[in-house]
């Protein structure tokens, strides 16, 4: 803000007829918070501002001026009103410059007795600080250029400051010329009084300033504003979104909108997440000065496109969506530093034009579909690649066949981060010297935390471990490479596939059929995870969890042995290959929900330490051939020691259409995830399909956002069509009661499990009465 003094900064011009001050031609005066128009003592006609405002709340306030009392409206912003509050003020063909006159009171209208403090803005640029606790009334006068149709006036809340008010709220046309500067026009700049000196003549100022008078202004530069194309780009992505994203008149000044990031007039930074975007839409391809771009969580598909010509993109985050395709637009992105496409549905082998963005420092494709070899381009110096959670990916040219049939072979892997190879010796000493130092602090630390748990008699629960600690843990079976060869018939017939690697089907030599699941992830991340669900399955014992029979963790090979279900996933059964062999009945369901939410609801309040599953979905609840339901695959659990009772903040992992969004927001994990991610697998089994569906509706893509508002309301239409005229209504009230309920974003408003598996009883037992009554109990 730029101060100018005195007669030589700004001088009103003398000679304004007398005709003018009675002229009300472009005159605005607001009465703000009242609810009836009036003329005044000056002829002045006052109008309500609900026209020009749609926030805040109106009151009125005594205010007391020499001997008499009146009442005068108001109107206050609560915090809790969304977006910024603004006045919309029309100034279109009044003239090039208007007098804006606000004039706030607050005379303790809320009884608190603490006079608020606040910004005001105009347009773009921040013009003044407003403090009630310094003088009440205050009144401020600003000079304004008019460059649009209409111009914001905004309220801008400051820490501890209270909440905004206002009384009364003036827009006063000038005449061109009327003022003059020793800098020139008032094109890129506003004024705003700091004292006036009469001059002579007392008529009243109420219409234009003092005729015959000196007012010293302050000068204040209008910010530039974002540019029309920006503009635009962003309001077709809200209108697109259907959300309120609170963007209106310019994004980035006087202060960014929410989601929005600046770097002076630029829009340099753009999060959009939880919602269903489903596809990148050409529009973000407009908004050129992007360097940040985050839509995780927004239900994209297909192909990644429409980036292309952000060249100044660096940090791309497209995690946590259902993306199956690179595209071709990365090859353009060649500021490009940090690549998230973690947790999508990305197939085939990853592109070599990823190795030409240079600048690249960050890759993450985990718990995708990606197979084969990765581009060579990317095996350089600084470059992080993270790649588990995927079919044998890594830049070994062996097949994964060659990997897994040969247990002499070690496992290629990559999660890399490449050191620079110069300065020889010294390098090499100096990379010695820190490695032995590190190797000796680690030593003595383990042999601390031994000392502490031998004093303690703790049990081991630490993720890591070697094959002879993972020995101990409570009696589980292991077995050598050969051992697994034997029962697989080396690795003859394959019965599942996923991410993590393929099952195979086999038989020890007790006769007992079981499922090998061979992972592909040999990164440390992924023994972190192998050897967590090892020692997890371990502890727990439950009729609705699936057993670990044994595992294998030599020659670099992380194998585990289950017992075998034959009657597949859920998903499977209600969507997959299974779906066109057997249809699965309401009540057949609700047994399975039932079974699900038993052995949820024993890791959460039956195991001690409890344990939270963090990927709970259709495909890893299994079915024995009596459709007897078990949870299983707890790679991703976490223990919840005591001192964790609310939370605890872990890195987000989880599969997109099943993560909660406050975990994926907060980082906190709770029970209440699971419940969550339970919530979806209840509207799995009322609707008969998937949380993300690619056909049909685009509307439907998203189950969560498509199904709840119906359930809410009581509307059962979208119930799988193969369960109509087969339930009974209470039965599906309750159920659908409770997966609504289990799928709200706040995670305070969601049951626990316990209270979701109550539910679930009652609901299975009423449709039990049901069916038994008709006899058609399948």
């Amino acid at each position: 803000m730029d101060l100018r003094w005195s007669c030589l900064g700004f001088l009103l011009i003398y000679g304004f007829s007398g005709s003018v001050l009675g002229d009300q031609e472009g005159f605005l005066s607001l009465s703000c918070g009242g609810s009836t128009s009036f003329v005044d003592s000056s002829n002045i006609s006052w109008v309500p501002d609900d026209d020009y405002v749609s926030t805040g709340n109106g009151t009125t306030v005594n205010f007391i001026e020499g001997s008499s009392t009146s009442r005068v409206p108001l109107r206050f912003f609560l915090d809790s009103q969304e977006g910024r509050k603004c006045y919309k003020l029309p100034v279109k063909n009044i003239s090039s410059v208007v007098l804006i006159r606000p004039q706030f009171f607050y005379k303790n209208y809320d009884g608190l007795g603490k006079p608020p403090a606040f910004q005001v803005s105009l347009g773009t640029a921040t013009i003044t600080t407003v403090n009630l606790t310094n003088s009440d009334p205050w009144v401020e006068e600003f000079i304004w250029p008019v460059t649009k149709d209409t111009v914001p006036f905004c309220f801008l809340s400051i820490l501890d400051g209270g909440v905004p008010v206002i009384s009364s709220l003036e827009v006063r046309p000038l005449p061109d010329g009327a003022y003059r500067s020793g800098m020139g026009n008032l094109t890129n700049k506003s004024l705003r009084k700091h004292y006036r000196v009469n001059c002579g003549n007392n008529t009243s100022t109420r219409f234009y300033p003092q005729v015959n008078a000196i007012e010293v202004y302050e000068i204040v530069d209008i910010p530039l504003e974002a540019s029309s194309t920006t503009v635009s780009a962003l309001q077709v992505i809200q209108q697109s979104t259907g959300l309120d994203l609170g963007w209106q008149d310019d994004p980035c000044a006087p202060t960014p909108w929410k989601h929005i990031g600046c770097e002076g007039s630029l829009v340099t930074s753009l999060e959009i997440f939880g919602i269903d975007l489903r596809a990148i839409s050409p529009t973000f391809g407009d908004l050129l000065d992007l360097k940040t771009l985050d839509l995780h969580n927004t239900s994209l598909t297909g192909e990644i496109q429409n980036l292309g010509s952000l060249q100044q993109l660096e940090k791309l985050n497209l995690s946590f969506n259902h993306l199956t395709s690179f595209g071709s637009d990365f090859a353009t992105l060649v500021s490009l530093q940090i690549l998230d496409l973690q947790n999508n549905s990305l197939q085939g082998t990853v592109p070599d034009n990823l190795g030409n963005l240079k600048g690249l420092h960050l890759l993450n494709l985990e718990n995708n579909k990606l197979q084969g070899t990765l581009p060579q381009s990317l095996n350089r110096e600084n470059l992080e690649v993270r790649t588990s959670g995927n079919i044998c990916l890594s830049f070994s040219t062996l097949s994964c066949n060659d990997i897994y049939s040969n247990s002499s072979i070690e496992t290629p892997h990559v999660t890399m981060f490449n050191p620079t190879k110069h300065n020889g010796h010294n390098r090499k000493a100096l990379i010695i010297g820190i490695t032995c130092g590190v190797l000796c602090a680690l030593l003595f630390i383990a042999f601390l935390v031994f000392i502490y748990r031998r004093e303690k008699g703790s049990k081991f629960t630490s993720t890591a471990g070697t094959s002879s600690e993972m020995r101990n843990w409570n009696a589980t079976k292991v077995l050598t490479c050969k051992e697994i060869k034997a029962a697989t018939s080396n690795f003859k017939e394959i019965i599942g596939r996923g991410s993590f690697g393929s099952v195979y089907l086999g038989k020890l030599q007790d006769g007992k059929l079981v499922a090998v699941k061979v992972r592909f992830d040999q990164t440390p991340l992924g023994a972190d995870s192998f050897i967590n669900e090892v020692y997890l399955l371990s502890q727990v014992r439950h009729q609705n969890l699936v057993s670990l029979e044994g595992f294998c963790h030599e020659s670099k090979q992380q194998i585990l042995i289950y017992e075998y279900l034959s009657g597949g996933s859920l998903a499977d059964n209600l969507y997959g290959s299974n779906s066109k062999n057997v249809t699965l009945s309401w009540v057949r369901r609700l047994k399975i929900a039932v079974d699900a939410a038993k052995g949820l609801d024993y890791l959460h309040n039956g195991s001690n330490p409890r344990i939270i599953h963090r990927d709970v979905k259709s495909s890893n609840i299994l079915l024995d051939s009596e459709m007897n339901a078990k949870v299983c695959d707890f790679g991703l659990s976490k223990q919840i020691s005591q001192a964790d009772v609310t939370h605890v903040t872990t890195v987000v992992k989880g599969t997109a259409g099943y993560l909660d969004p406050e975990y994926y927001s907060t980082q906190q994990l709770t029970e209440k995830s699971d419940v969550y991610s339970f919530g979806v697998v209840l509207l799995e089994l009322i609707c008969g399909r998937e949380p993300l569906c690619h056909s049909g509706n685009p509307d439907s893509y998203n189950l969560v956002l498509w199904a709840k508002p119906y359930l809410q309301a009581g509307a059962f239409e979208i119930v799988d069509d193969c369960l109509k005229g087969t339930f009974d209504m209470e039965s599906m009230r309750r159920a659908a009661s409770v997966a609504a309920r289990s799928v709200e974003r706040d995670a305070s408003q969601r049951p626990t499990m316990a209270e979701v598996l109550a539910e679930l009883k009652e609901a299975y037992g009423i449709q039990l009465s049901y069916v038994t009554s008709r006899g058609h109990l399948n």
